[in-house]
């Protein structure tokens, strides 16, 4: 797949994920991946993982307010790790978690792109 077709498959993902995430809560691991969301076009709900808590407490409060959520952390080797956590302790708090988009994202980006902040970049060039 060339660069035109890898960036022409993301921004498809992007709009299916705007598209869920009007109604679902998308779990990122920081700002900068955040505000590439936003840069994006993303306008419904946009959850930070606050490292000053566990992960557990972390998902254990979500579940309070959200029934599903999306989680899309990076692709990288500690993004892979919180995202098995994420997974596994929204799981114990029954919460549903939507991890499609996670896993065709780090399908085409993972060899191009690790990092979810990056995908802005990459889309402009």
């Amino acid at each position: 797949m060339n660069n035109q077709e890898l960036q022409k498959k993301i921004r498809e993902l992007f709009d299916e994920l705007f598209i869920a995430n009007e109604s679902v809560p998308i779990i990122v691991e920081g700002k900068k991946d955040e505000f590439a969301l936003r840069k994006l076009g993303a306008t419904g709900t946009i959850i930070r993982f606050n490292v000053g808590q566990s992960i557990f407490n972390f998902c254990e409060e979500l579940a309070k307010k959200y029934q599903q959520v999306i989680i899309l952390t990076d692709w990288d080797d500690k993004g892979k790790q919180l995202f098995d956590r994420l997974k596994r302790d929204f799981q114990h708090n029954s919460v549903k978690t939507i991890e499609t988009f996670w896993l065709d994202f780090k399908r085409f980006c993972s060899k191009e792109i690790q990092e979810v902040e990056y995908l802005t970049k990459f889309l402009a060039d």
